[in-house]
């Protein structure tokens, strides 16, 4: 049995200096987080929003009568769908800037 190298991808490998004087990236993205420069997760917030409003649509549709699915099915597919994604971005809600939830 022989173990396999590790490789690495060099997409995936980012830094973000707090320094003006050597070239950076505003923003990261890191384990499906984004940092940015201020840690008041700005694009963060914006893309949550996005992926929760444009699932939110789906089950807008889907509790339409006539798919005729109960309380509890919709409850069940919120709780995957949007849930799951608040879930997620939890831990950093305190870092979240108050203009950026505001809008």
């Amino acid at each position: 049995f022989q173990v396999p190298e590790p490789s690495v991808t060099p997409e995936k490998i980012k830094f973000l200096l707090f320094n003006k004087t050597i070239p950076y990236s505003k923003t990261n993205k890191f384990l499906g987080l984004y940092f940015d420069e201020t840690l008041c997760f700005d694009k963060q917030i914006k893309e949550v929003k996005t992926k929760c409003m444009n699932r939110l649509n789906i089950i807008k549709i889907l509790s339409s009568k006539n798919w005729k699915l109960n309380h509890n099915t919709l409850a069940s597919l919120y709780k995957a769908l949007i849930g799951s994604i608040l879930d997620y971005n939890f831990p950093c809600l305190n870092s979240f800037s108050e203009s950026g939830l505001q809008n």
